[in-house]
């Protein structure tokens, strides 16, 4: 449930963040159903929920190899990008977020790992995004008007 939850909320952030134009270097895409920060047209960000090992914690599907193998997802135009998961790791119960980070896979190798949670030092910068409310989400069920013809003819 929480993943669902930190998800769509990092997920509408960033949306947000990227709409306002305060942020550039900052995409939001849609890639085959998996949302994927892009930043500075050269990081590919999923977003993911990971286990202890720091890998996620989803099905492994063709699409989730190709991701962690660094497999291009975008189109060939679009240049190199480096493919890397922004997650976060539960404690053994599943309560408490004990690791938020940004980690690289190169199939069965981590070329590198972010701690988010870690102080930015004196070099680093921290963006704060500003928080909105949730999206509501669209009603599914959609009401479709009948010709003109048809109206008339029901009316008789």
């Amino acid at each position: 449930m929480w993943s669902s939850v930190i998800h769509d909320r990092t997920v509408h952030r960033l949306s947000v963040a990227e709409a306002s134009g305060d942020y550039p270097g900052l995409r939001l895409t849609k890639i085959r159903g998996l949302y994927a920060v892009i930043l500075k047209d050269s990081l590919m960000l999923k977003l993911k929920k990971l286990d202890v090992s720091l890998r996620s914690r989803n099905i492994r599907t063709g699409q989730t190899t190709a991701f962690n193998s660094q497999t291009a997802l975008l189109p060939e135009n679009f240049g190199v990008v480096t493919n890397a998961t922004s997650g976060y790791v539960l404690d053994p119960l599943g309560s408490e977020i004990v690791r938020v980070v940004v980690v690289c896979w190169d199939g069965p190798v981590k070329r590198w790992e972010v701690d988010l949670l870690d102080d930015a030092g004196e070099d680093g910068v921290i963006v704060t995004i500003p928080a909105g409310p949730a999206p509501v989400p669209p009603d599914r069920t959609r009401v479709i008007e009948p010709p003109a013809a048809s109206r008339e003819s029901s009316r008789e």
